[in-house]
């Protein structure tokens, strides 16, 4: 291709951090905490303190666990 993606598709993934997921569900940052320390809600960890929830895992959350 002209753009030098030879044919693949670029996927745009979008990131939160922790205060944003917090602020969407309306709970404390230490909750979200909790729901990633049990397993409740994946994240990757950016560095030695930084975490971000991809929103492919936010919308898996809130579809298992708040509808």
């Amino acid at each position: 291709d002209q753009d030098g993606t030879q044919g693949k598709s670029e996927e745009h993934r979008t990131f939160y951090t922790l205060e944003e997921i917090s602020q969407m569900l309306r709970v404390s940052s230490r909750t979200v905490r909790r729901f990633i320390s049990t397993g409740k809600l994946k994240a990757i960890r950016i560095g030695y303190k930084s975490l971000r929830i991809e929103k492919s895992q936010y919308e898996t959350f809130l579809d298992q666990f708040y509808n």
